[in-house]
C-alpha cells in the first residue's frame, strides 16, 4: 500500500540516508512546494511523494548514517555533508510524515524549521486516500519505499530511496535483500498504475535493478557511477601562479568566469549527448557557470564536430520552467555583459541541474589542457555552497566513460554508489 507525503515533511528520513539520497535531498531543498502541475497531468499526483508508510504518527527509527558519509567527511572539521545528515534528527519521530499545516509554520524568519519554512502542502494531496491495491505489501520500520516525482513540466520523472540505500549488500541477509527487492517491484508496479503518464525513474540505487526490472514496461537505459566533492574541496583553491591571475580569481590568461547567457544554450545543448530540449538549458541559465574570452578572441566554432566527452549521466533531465527557485547562485552576476546584449561565445561550462548533481561540464577542444574544468567546477561548487541549500557537490557520471571517470577521480573526489536511469512505459503489467 503506497501513502501520499507532503515532500519536505520527509527530510528526517531523507538526510541520515546522505550521501545516497542526494538526488531525493537535492528534489526536495532545491524546489518550491507544492508545484504546479505538468499540463494534462493529475494535480493530486504531480509533485508529490509516494511511501510505503502512512502519514500517521508511527514511530520509524532513523537510518543509520551512511559509512560513506565519515569517509567524504573526514577532511574537514565542519562537513556539510555532516550537517545536512543530522539536522532535525530527534529521538522520536512520532508524527513526523504528516503533512505540513500552514498553521503550523511561523511567520517569524528566525523561528521557521529549514524544512518547512515557507511551504505550504496541496489541499487535495493531504486528503489524498492510500491506494488500494492488495498487491503493494505494507511497510515494516525496517524496509520502506520512498518515491518523489520530480518537478518539472517537460519530463515525467520519479526519484526512489529506500531505507537500505546506504546499507552494503554484504550486510544484507538474503531475505532481506528479496525482501526489499520485492517491495521496489510491488511499488514501483503501484506508482504505475496510479501515474501511467510517468516516464524515466532516475537514480535507482543497482542493489534494486533486479527488483524494477520485475515491472513490466521497465528498462534499463543507462548504468552511472557517482563522484562526491569532500567537504574541504575547492574551499582554498589557487589558480597556477604562473597563470596571469586577476585579483579576484574570476580572470586569468586572457578568460574570465561568467555566469550562463540565454545566447549560450544552444552551444552547450549542441555539445552534450542529451536528449533534453532547449528549454531545460534555458531554465538552467540561473545555476550555469561558464568561462568566456575576456575580449573577443577566436574560438571554435560550435559548428566543430568533435567527441563528445561530457561529464553528465543524467540525459533525461528536462526544463523546469514552472519551479524555478526564487533564490539564485551568486556567480551568475557579472559587470561587463548585460542580461540583453550578446555576449562573447563560452569556451567552457557546467550547469547544476533539477535536482543538484552538477553536470554538462565541457571545454572546447582548443582550450583543454589549462585546467578550465577544476576552474569551472570550483566556481559552480562555490555558488552551490553560497546558496546554502544543497552545497554538496556531486556528479553523475556514465559507468565506463573512463575519461570522466579519470577526471573525477584526479580532481580528488570520492567515488560513491552505482546508479541506473531506467524507462518507464504505461504498457499494462502483468
Amino acid at each position: 500500500m503506497l501513502y501520499p507525503h507532503h515532500p519536505p515533511s520527509l527530510l528526517p528520513l531523507i538526510r541520515p540516508l546522505l550521501p545516497q539520497s542526494l538526488a531525493l535531498f537535492g528534489t526536495v531543498v532545491l524546489n518550491t512546494w507544492p508545484v504546479s502541475p505538468k499540463p494534462g497531468s493529475s494535480s493530486e499526483l504531480f509533485g508529490s511523494a509516494w511511501c510505503t508508510f502512512p502519514t500517521t504518527s508511527i514511530p520509524f527509527p532513523l537510518p543509520r548514517p551512511s559509512p560513506l558519509t565519515a569517509t567524504i567527511a573526514t577532511t574537514s572539521t565542519s562537513s556539510s555533508l555532516s550537517t545536512l545528515s543530522t539536522q532535525t534528527q530527534t529521538p522520536s519521530l512520532n508524527g513526523t510524515f504528516k503533512p505540513v499545516s500552514p498553521s503550523s509554520l511561523s511567520t517569524s524568519p528566525s523561528t521557521q524549521s529549514p524544512s518547512t519554512s515557507t511551504l505550504t502542502p496541496s489541499s487535495s494531496l493531504s486528503t489524498l486516500p492510500p491506494s488500494t491495491s492488495p498487491t503493494v505489501p505494507t511497510a515494516n520500520p525496517d524496509q520502506w519505499v520512498m518515491m518523489i516525482h520530480l518537478p518539472h513540466p517537460t519530463s515525467y520523472q520519479l526519484r526512489l530511496l529506500t531505507s537500505l540505500d546506504n546499507t552494503p549488500l554484504s550486510s544484507l541477509t538474503p531475505d532481506q535483500i528479496e525482501s526489499m527487492q520485492n517491495l521496489v517491484q510491488s511499488s514501483l508496479r503501484e506508482i504505475k498504475r496510479l501515474d501511467p503518464g510517468l516516464e524515466i525513474l532516475g537514480g535507482l540505487n543497482v542493489k534494486w535493478l533486479q527488483g524494477a526490472e520485475r515491472v513490466d514496461g521497465v528498462k534499463l537505459r543507462n548504468r552511472c557511477l557517482t563522484f562526491i566533492a569532500p567537504d574541504s574541496w575547492g574551499r582554498e583553491y589557487n589558480l597556477n601562479p604562473n597563470h596571469n591571475q586577476a585579483q579576484n580569481g574570476k580572470e586569468r590568461d586572457g578568460l574570465r568566469i561568467d555566469g550562463g547567457h540565454q545566447d549560450d544554450c544552444q552551444t552547450i545543448k549542441q555539445y552534450r549527448d542529451s536528449s533534453a530540449p532547449i528549454e531545460y538549458y534555458i531554465d538552467r541559465i540561473p545555476y550555469t557557470t561558464v568561462i568566456r574570452p575576456s575580449t573577443s578572441v577566436t574560438t571554435d566554432a560550435i559548428t566543430t564536430t568533435t567527441t563528445n566527452t561530457n561529464n553528465s549521466a543524467t540525459p533525461d533531465t528536462t526544463a523546469n520552467t514552472t519551479n524555478t527557485p526564487t533564490t539564485l547562485d551568486t556567480d551568475n552576476t557579472n559587470d561587463t555583459t548585460s542580461i540583453n546584449s550578446k555576449p562573447i561565445p563560452p569556451v567552457a561550462w557546467i550547469m547544476t541541474h533539477t535536482y543538484g548533481d552538477m553536470g554538462a561540464l565541457f571545454t572546447l577542444p582548443s582550450h583543454r589542457r589549462k585546467g578550465l574544468a577544476k576552474w569551472l567546477v570550483v566556481e559552480r561548487l562555490q555558488a552551490m555552497r553560497q546558496d546554502g541549500r544543497q552545497p554538496i557537490g556531486w556528479v553523475v557520471v556514465k559507468k565506463g566513460n573512463l575519461a570522466s571517470e579519470a577526471l573525477w577521480r584526479g580532481m580528488g573526489w570520492q567515488e560513491g554508489w552505482e546508479c541506473v536511469w531506467m524507462t518507464l512505459s504505461s504498457d499494462t503489467d502483468k
